[in-house]
This record gives C-alpha cells, structure tokens and sequence, in this order.
C-alpha cells in the first residue's frame, strides 16, 4: 500500500506508505453479541497497539482500523501519537463500530509511515465490549 505525498511547490516528493502493523482475525469481530451475518449492526470494542520505536517518533504515528465487509473497505481512526522520544508508544481507544453483516478481512495499519521510521509491533489486543445505554 505504497502513497506519494505531494506538495504544492517545488518540494521533492516525500515517499510514505500505510504500513500493515498486523492482520485481525475476522472471528474477533463476530464473537461481539450483536454480530449479525447479514444486515447493519454495531459493536463497541476496545482496541490496543503497543509498538516499540527504538529510535523515538520520529514522525507522528497515527494508527487506523481497516476492514472489509458487506460495504466494501472501512477505515476509522483510531490514535494518533506525536512526535518524540517515545521508545515504546501505545495507541488505543474504546469505539463504536459499525458493520455491515461478517468481517472478511481486517488489520491494524499505520497511516502514511516513512520508509526510514523504525517502528515493531510488541503487542496488539482487540476486545468485543458490552455496553449499555444510559438513562436519564
């Protein structure tokens, strides 16, 4: 999934890339208790990347989830660390996700990542979360 960032002015071309941190198996998404095989349903799920960043952050790092499903690819932001001296980062959040029937095919990827940045991934989590409306 290579990208070309391309600026304005005369400015030599900066070449990124999404980079695939790791794939999700597609069961993750349908052992969420409002899973449906066919049709429109939400799930709330926490989500965590721990990535080890040896030379710091030397770029921001902005994690997103990308699924295929009934309507086609899906991509939701999910953290963003700024740049710094971070050797280890984490990027997490707790979300809405909305699906239309099974997952197919999903990954954590980081955004428009520079060739030169030295980033691993340490550990990754995907947690299907109950939870329930709130009343006034």
């Amino acid at each position: 999934m290579a990208l070309l960032a391309r600026t304005l002015s005369d400015a030599p071309v900066e070449e990124t890339r999404d980079w695939l941190v790791t794939e999700i198996a597609p069961h993750q998404f349908s052992a969420h208790r409002s899973a449906l095989v066919q049709g429109s349903w939400t799930g709330w799920f926490d989500m965590a990347v721990w990535l080890k960043t040896p030379a710091g952050a030397m770029q921001p790092l902005q994690l997103e989830l990308v699924y295929r499903d009934g309507a086609g690819e899906q991509r939701v932001a999910i953290d963003r660390c700024p740049v710094g001296g971070h050797r280890t980062v984490l990027l997490n959040a707790s979300l809405p996700l909305t699906f239309s029937g099974r997952v197919q095919w999903a990954a954590f990827v980081l955004k428009r990542l520079a060739p030169e940045a030295k980033v691993s991934l340490d550990l990754c989590h995907l947690v299907p979360q109950e939870r329930r409306q709130r009343f006034a």
